[in-house]
Formats: C-alpha cells, structure tokens, sequence
C-alpha cells in the first residue's frame, strides 16, 4: 500500500524542520509578542505610579497655595502660580486643576483655563473617584494615561495626561 504522504515531505530535512524546528519557531516568536506585551504593560504602570506621585505632590502645593493666600478659594491666582509647576513636566503632558464641577481652574494650555471639562470621560471619572489612573480613549493622539489625585479640604482634583503612544511607542519602533 502506497502512503499518502508527497514523496517531497517523506525525507529526513523535512521532517527534521517540520517536527523539531518549526514549532520551536512559534514558541519563540509567542514569547517574543508575550515579551513586548509585559514591557508594554510595565511602562504603563511605572508611568501611571509615577504620575500618581507628581499628582499628589501637585495637590499638596496646591494645599499650601490655599493656606498661604497665594490661591484663592475660587481658583484664583492658580493657573500663574502653577507655571513654575508645569515647567519641568514633559511637552507631551498636561496639567489640569478641576473644581468639583469639572471647571478648569489651571490647565497646561492657557486657553483652556476656565472651559468646562465635565462631559470629558476621564475627568468624570477623576470627580468620581477622586485618586487614580484611567486609560481614556479618546485623546486627541489616540489614548491617554490620565492619573488623578483630589486636592484636600477642597473639592478639585489634579489630572495629569500623558498620551499612551509616547510610552509603549518607543519599543515598537
């Protein structure tokens, strides 16, 4: 009886690559991709963990701005005081104060000092959890890491976002 197997696919090489190497490729390639998952995964929560603590440090100076005079309970005088803040944040980083309300008290664009930001994914979920990090979809550069502390005896809340490309891109590229 003849075997169905092509004459081609009966030698000693094909069947060596076949059985041995072949599948020791795959299993190589998957955990290269499980590799730059994790890396992927680290990046985020070092940055997350990282912008947490700047949050918090921010919402402490805020704290003390408010105790000393330098800012008022309504957000006045923040946004010059936060300038010497925001400095030394990277480019691709933005600084926001919100009041309960999700009116911008102090914002890393000039321009958005005072617009309601209450209908933006992210900044409901910082009014509603008040400490934290999110991953919102809907950046303008794709998704942002948004990270968020609450500002105490007060009822605004610090965001800082980051776009997740400038995190996880370098690695891809």
């Amino acid at each position: 009886m003849r075997s169905r197997i092509p004459r081609a696919l009966r030698g000693l090489h094909v069947q060596l690559f076949l059985w041995a190497v072949l599948p020791v490729t795959f299993i190589i390639i998957g955990l290269a991709f499980t590799g730059v998952y994790a890396h992927q995964r680290a990046m985020r929560d070092f940055v997350a963990e990282r912008d947490l603590t700047v949050a918090h440090l921010t919402a402490r100076m805020v704290e003390d701005g408010l105790v000393h005079g330098v800012v008022g309970g309504d957000g006045s005088g923040l946004s010059t005081w936060m300038v010497a803040l925001m400095g030394d944040r990277p480019e691709a980083a933005t600084l926001i104060v919100v009041n309960g309300t999700g009116r911008a008290l102090a914002h890393s664009d000039p321009a958005q000092v005072g617009a309601d930001l209450e209908g933006e994914p992210a900044v409901a979920e910082a009014l509603t959890r008040r400490e934290g990090s999110v991953i919102a979809p809907d950046g303008e550069k794709g998704p942002t890491l948004v990270t968020f502390a609450p500002i105490g005896g007060t009822d605004w809340v610090v965001l800082i976002q980051e776009p997740v490309e400038g995190l996880v891109g370098p690695i891809l590229r």
